[in-house]
């Protein structure tokens, strides 16, 4: 079905609602067989990809047609997902297999150590560059691609769902000259969701009451990396 016709609004209005469909389904538990996923090759684990301060699980898509010098793809799951169940409900290894880059789809730390499995968008570890939360681990994923699979440094991209928009923003406003750009989908920017009391949860943000300009939320992004 194409969608070209429709105007924007219609268009976005569509996408939104079968993104959204695909997590309450996840979410719920009552996943059906998906179609989403046909890829050529396998979804492997790696362990010992580096220091890993927060305890991430790493999983890697390598498609049999891979290219000899490959972009590489952070492809952050939603609240209650996985690295496998956002690997089998997302076209992103299919495309893999068409243009020949490597996908990273790591996963939260399993319960009771992160009961939600959320991404931290939120303490002062996450929110700070190499301050040892997922933000540090992540990237830690990425230069092991890098080093072990000849990955382009200059070729690498985020994206992500719900709380892995909300990293997605994170990744790009601690690490803008690791990325050459990302996408986020059903997110928030960067900084909404911080807190200091150790709950990952931000009720002000997640009911839309913080409120700044645009220069003000560039202002936080921009401070993430000082450099």
């Amino acid at each position: 079905m194409s969608l070209h016709g429709f105007p924007r609004f219609v268009r976005s209005l569509v996408i939104s609602l079968v993104l959204l469909g695909l997590i309450v389904t996840v979410w719920t538990g009552q996943a059906r067989p998906s179609t989403a996923h046909a890829a050529a090759g396998s979804l492997v684990q790696v362990t010992n990809f580096g220091a890993n301060p927060t305890g991430l699980q790493m999983w890697l898509y390598v498609p049999p047609s891979v290219k000899p010098h490959p972009a590489i793809l952070l492809a952050l799951h939603f609240c209650g997902g996985t690295g496998p169940v956002f690997f089998s409900n997302t076209q992103f290894a299919n495309l893999a297999d068409q243009d020949g880059f490597i996908v990273i789809y790591p996963s939260v730390s399993l319960p009771p150590a992160r009961s939600l499995q959320c991404w931290d968008v939120s303490t002062p570890k996450g929110l700070t560059r190499n301050g040892g939360g997922d933000s540090q681990t992540l990237i830690e994923m990425i230069s092991y691609v890098e080093q072990h699979n000849n990955g382009d440094p200059n070729n690498v991209y985020v994206t992500g769902a719900s709380s892995g928009a909300m990293m997605t923003n994170v990744m790009l406003a601690e690490y803008p000259d690791v990325f050459k750009a990302g996408a986020a989908f059903m997110g928030v920017p960067y900084h909404c969701f911080a807190t200091t009391d150790g709950s990952m949860w931000n009720s002000a943000c997640a009911n839309g009451q913080i409120s700044m300009t645009p220069q003000q939320w560039g202002d936080l992004a921009r401070g993430a990396d000082p450099g």
